[in-house]
């Protein structure tokens, strides 16, 4: 599980990672967990997919499939949006520039 808050990734590690601290500091060193939100949400998206790949082709306990939960705060309102599939698939269509067509409209509060 990820978390940011306060513009810093926060990782619950499974429990293979846990046993060995060198691979989360290799992971973090590699890794900026510092994120500067700038309203460029694929940015964010891309360095969030790309840890996520990394732990899940490491470990035996976190599959490949993804799924992502975001809260969007516009002048319209508060979307609350699912993202899911495959990770590679994920980061397909960041590639391609159409990441957005996979964004699920759960609920709209305005």
């Amino acid at each position: 599980m990820l978390l940011i808050k306060n513009e810093r990734i926060f990782i619950t590690y499974p429990d293979d990672y846990l046993k060995n601290l060198e691979e989360i500091k290799k992971l973090e060193s590699l890794h900026e967990l510092n994120v500067k939100f700038e309203g460029d949400l694929i940015k964010v998206l891309r360095r969030v997919f790309e840890i996520f790949k990394i732990i899940s082709d490491k470990s035996i306990y976190v599959s490949s499939s993804c799924d992502l939960g975001l809260q969007v705060l516009t002048s319209e309102g508060i979307f609350k949006i699912k993202l899911s599939g495959e990770i590679d698939d994920l980061l397909c269509e960041l590639g391609k520039g159409s990441i957005e067509n996979k964004f699920e409209i759960i609920n709209v509060i305005t």
